[in-house]
C-alpha cells in the first residue's frame, strides 16, 4: 500500500511592510474615514516590482498571497472615493507590468475595466506619463490570452475614438494586434 504524503505550503512570515499593510487594511475596512483610507492607499505597493513581492513573495506564494483578493477589493471600492490617487496606484504598477494570475491579473482586470467605464478620466491620466511608460501600461493590459471575449478593452478603443483621443485608440490597436502575433507563434 502506497503511503501519500501531504505537501503543505510553507509561508514565511511577511515583511514588515506587508504586516502593516495588511493592519492599514483592516483598520481602513472597519474604520473607514478619509484617513483611514489614506492611510491604506499611501501604504499600498505603488510599483510593479513592491506590487509583486507583497502579493507573491520570493517564491510566488509567500507575503500576502492568501490575502491578495481582499486588498485588490479595497483598492477598487476606494477607486470610487479616491480615484485620483487609486488610477495613480493602478497606472504606476501596470508600468513595466507583466501578467500573472491572480493578484495581477486582478489588477489587470480592475485597471481596464477603469478604462473602459472611465475613459475619459482615464485617457487622460495615462497622456500624463511619459511615451515609454504609457506604451508599457497599454501592453500591460493588451496581455491577455483571448481579445475576442475582452470586452472592456475594446470598449475603450472604441471609447477613446469618440472622445477625440485617436492616437491614443491606435496604440491601443497596435498593442493588440502585436499580442495577437505573439500569441501565434
Amino acid at each position: 500500500m502506497a503511503q501519500t504524503r501531504t505537501i503543505e505550503l510553507q509561508f514565511a512570515k511577511p515583511s514588515k511592510e506587508s504586516r502593516e499593510l495588511e493592519r492599514l487594511r483592516q483598520i481602513a475596512e472597519a474604520t473607514p474615514t478619509q484617513s483611514t483610507e489614506m492611510a491604506y492607499l499611501n501604504a499600498f505597493p505603488a510599483t510593479f516590482p513592491k506590487f509583486k513581492f507583497t502579493f507573491y513573495g520570493e517564491t510566488g506564494v509567500g507575503e500576502l498571497y492568501d490575502k491578495a483578493e481582499e486588498h485588490l477589493t479595497l483598492l477598487e471600492k476606494l477607486s470610487k472615493k479616491h480615484p485620483t490617487k487609486v488610477i495613480s496606484i493602478w497606472l504606476n504598477v501596470a508600468t513595466y507590468g507583466e501578467w500573472d494570475a491572480d493578484a495581477i491579473g486582478i489588477l489587470q482586470h480592475q485597471l481596464a475595466n477603469y478604462a473602459a467605464y472611465n475613459t475619459k478620466q482615464f485617457a487622460e491620466a495615462i497622456l500624463s506619463r511619459p511615451l515609454k511608460q504609457r506604451l508599457s501600461i497599454i501592453k500591460f493590459l493588451a496581455d491577455v490570452e483571448n481579445h475576442s471575449a475582452y470586452e472592456e478593452y475594446k470598449m475603450t478603443v472604441e471609447n477613446l475614438k469618440v472622445l477625440g483621443f485617436k492616437e491614443l485608440s491606435k496604440q491601443f490597436s497596435r498593442a493588440k494586434e502585436e499580442r495577437e502575433k505573439k500569441q501565434d507563434h
